[in-house]
């Protein structure tokens, strides 16, 4: 379950929030296009990630685990950063 501080944490990022409670958050990325979804664990700490590159195709859950909002922020940013750089 998220904290206050890690919604507050959600508002001033850069992403458009779509939808957010204290399980889980929807966001958008302007920069990429892609959505993501952070899932708490309900009732142990931590959470994972579902993402999708527009919402014409279906979410697909991200490796890993995160400990915390912070954390899946982090791996956000890097995805978006690699996302938009050429391979």
């Amino acid at each position: 379950m998220f904290e206050e501080m890690d919604m507050e944490m959600l508002r001033q990022s850069p992403y458009k929030i779509i939808r957010m409670n204290h399980h889980d958050a929807t966001i958008h990325s302007d920069r990429t296009g892609h959505d993501w979804a952070i899932v708490s664990n309900y009732e142990t700490p931590g959470c994972y990630l579902l993402h999708r590159h527009s919402a014409r195709y279906p979410y697909h859950r991200q490796k890993g685990t995160f400990r915390n909002m912070k954390e899946a922020l982090d791996y956000i940013d890097s995805h978006e950063d690699w996302s938009t750089t050429e391979h």
